[in-house]
């Protein structure tokens, strides 16, 4: 019985060897999505960024926007009177708020509020110094900032543009929504009238 001889003949790259290889891969890491890389929860925003080194965070009263946000129940949060409240603060509207009564704060976008975990953000404030002294005497206590800031939010200018684009954007979509479904009637009247006409000339 003969036996064959199998022979087998090693390639050669093509196209330029190791260079083609590794343009080949450049291309495909081209051709790849940017993988998402989620947001630090930790993260972390002090105003005046001066303040950083001159204060201890871990120090500060908390305040989360369920606390002044006059939509919410006291069972979801809220910590003032809901008169006193903001309807749906945000996180930014505390901070610019803070500012104005020039108090020391650090703002944590990320953090979800434990009850409600898709409300984001919450700002750490710094009500007093070293000995005790309020550093603004209107707000010298957690209770009178949240008050004040029901009060304050509501006329900031940034909120009052964020809140009318809003209003527009949704007025603007509802109106897209009720052509386009103007369009279909009508479309579909038309479609049905042919359908009738072709009736009408089989007879």
């Amino acid at each position: 019985m003969s036996r064959r001889r199998v022979v087998v003949k090693q390639q050669k790259p093509q196209g330029g060897g190791m260079q083609a290889a590794m343009k080949e891969m450049a291309n495909f890491e081209d051709g790849m999505p940017t993988p998402y890389i989620p947001p630090d929860k930790n993260s972390l925003y002090v105003r005046p960024a001066e303040a950083l080194r001159r204060m201890d965070v871990s120090k500060l009263i908390v305040i989360w926007p369920n606390n002044v946000d006059s939509t919410r129940t006291i069972k979801r949060g809220r910590r003032i009177p809901k008169a006193s409240g903001c309807p749906s603060p945000t996180v930014e509207d505390m901070s610019q708020v803070l500012e104005f009564l020039q108090l020391w704060h650090a703002v944590e976008p990320y953090k979800a509020y434990p009850r409600e975990p898709w409300v984001l953000g919450r700002v750490r404030v710094r009500l007093a110094d070293e000995d005790g002294v309020p550093w603004n005497p209107e707000v010298p206590d957690r209770p009178s900032l949240m008050k004040k800031m029901g009060e304050l939010m509501p006329n900031l200018k940034s909120r009052i543009d964020r809140i009318s684009k809003a209003k527009k954007d949704a007025e603007a979509l509802a109106r897209a929504e009720k052509e386009k479904a103007a369009a279909a009637v009508a479309a579909a009247s038309q479609s049905n009238m042919k359908k009738k006409g072709k009736k009408k000339g089989k007879r």
